[in-house]
């Protein structure tokens, strides 16, 4: 095969894949002949296919013949020749595309729910509903497939860890919040600890502590939030669910949110929110709530992003509230007409959070925001530390 015909694999129109595969056997001004288009045309489209390429590791002009994955873009090759001029060693340098990886989550999450029952419209056991009032669950970070000993750690800690724990907790908090016609579930990101088996942070590299197989951790994170949407649809009329990106889980978010809107496709009380945006939002009556990881923005951005995203929003709403996550603990700023908060998580402290001299407490909890006068309740149910 020669040089031009191994850039079929870079050319992702027709036209260019015409084009590669006749300069194989033709030259430039024959293939534009038989086109009908300019030898210029042709040179533009081979040139566009090659930088493509190049950008994937494959120059073989330049010895680079060892193309990285399409889910990666080449950061740098370094390459060492012997005395010949012979290539001896060489080292490829490559990098995630986060575009790239988040189709490819898009794809495996609605594979995955293609064998998925959708669930079937159930009913509430609760009679009577305030339709003056929201109840929101803001749940920070969950970290579902974190992985603690207690030696060099809080305490122990895993799946079957983070399952019972949450779900012991946020029964409690549900029993006692308002009987709301509406429900704002917000997974505030992080809700899995890792995006990729090899178990690091995507920017970083950090090495994870992570519980059992990858797989599993995906299989316990989405039955941990199927279940805490079905207890809410017990106590609410209709649920809303709400997937922020986190900087642990920037592809399984989206994969989450896309699995949930295909199981809950059939069920009219429960709207699952798909954006892929890091900004999400929720207008109640005289409130508007903004919600984002926070590894980021800082307040006094996030302020600003509200003001001016949501203009029409800002003006109609005089409560403006920022669900955060990401810290780990507890803080409110009141900035530029804005409250905004981070929320406590429920996972233990794991060891790179010991060791760093990270400390905190742990919590969850709901907040009921009245139509017309904002936020006029919270139910708020601590974590020992130490527990497990």
């Amino acid at each position: 095969m020669s040089t031009d015909a191994a850039l079929i694999d870079f050319a992702t129109t027709e036209r260019e894949k015409q084009i590669v595969e006749m300069l194989d056997t033709t030259s430039y001004r024959s293939a534009a002949k038989q086109l009908g288009i300019s030898v210029g045309t042709v040179s533009s489209i081979m040139t566009r296919v090659r930088r493509r390429a190049a950008k994937q590791g494959y120059s073989p002009e330049h010895d680079m013949t060892r193309p990285c994955p399409s889910t990666h873009y080449l950061k740098g090759v370094s390459t060492l020749y012997d005395k010949d001029g012979n290539i001896s060693q060489q080292w490829v340098k490559s990098q995630a595309d986060t575009d790239r990886l988040a189709e490819l989550a898009e794809e495996l999450a609605r594979s995955a729910c293609e064998s998925v029952t959708p669930i079937k419209p159930g009913k509430r056991k609760t009679r009577q509903v305030d339709y003056s009032r929201l109840t929101t669950y803001p749940i920070g970070d969950a970290h579902v497939g974190l992985y603690c000993w207690n030696e060099d750690a809080e305490t122990d800690w895993s799946c079957d860890h983070v399952e019972s724990v949450m779900l012991e907790k946020f029964s409690e908090v549900l029993a006692g919040s308002s009987d709301t016609d509406e429900a704002l579930l917000v997974n505030l990101g992080d809700w899995f600890h890792t995006d990729t088996p090899e178990n690091v942070t995507r920017r970083s590299g950090h090495s994870l502590d992570v519980d059992t197989r990858w797989s599993r951790v995906i299989r316990v994170g989405l039955r941990l939030i199927r279940t805490m949407i079905d207890s809410c649809l017990l106590k609410h009329e209709r649920v809303r669910v709400i997937n922020e990106i986190g900087n642990h889980d920037d592809q399984t978010a989206v994969m989450l949110s896309i699995c949930l809107a295909g199981i809950y496709e059939q069920e009219p009380r429960v709207s699952i929110d798909t954006s892929p945006d890091v900004f999400h939002w929720h207008e109640f009556g005289n409130n508007l709530i903004g919600v984002n990881h926070g590894n980021k923005c800082k307040p006094d951005q996030l302020y600003r992003v509200m003001a001016e995203d949501q203009r029409d929003a800002w003006g109609r709403c005089q409560y403006r509230y920022w669900y955060t996550g990401h810290i780990h603990h507890q803080r409110t700023v009141d900035i530029g007409g804005v409250q905004v908060e981070s929320f406590r998580t429920i996972i233990p402290k794991d060891n790179y959070a010991q060791s760093n001299g990270y400390r905190g407490q742990r919590s969850i909890c709901s907040i009921t925001l009245d139509r017309e006068h904002g936020e006029c309740a919270r139910k708020i149910v601590n974590i020992t530390n130490g527990a497990g």
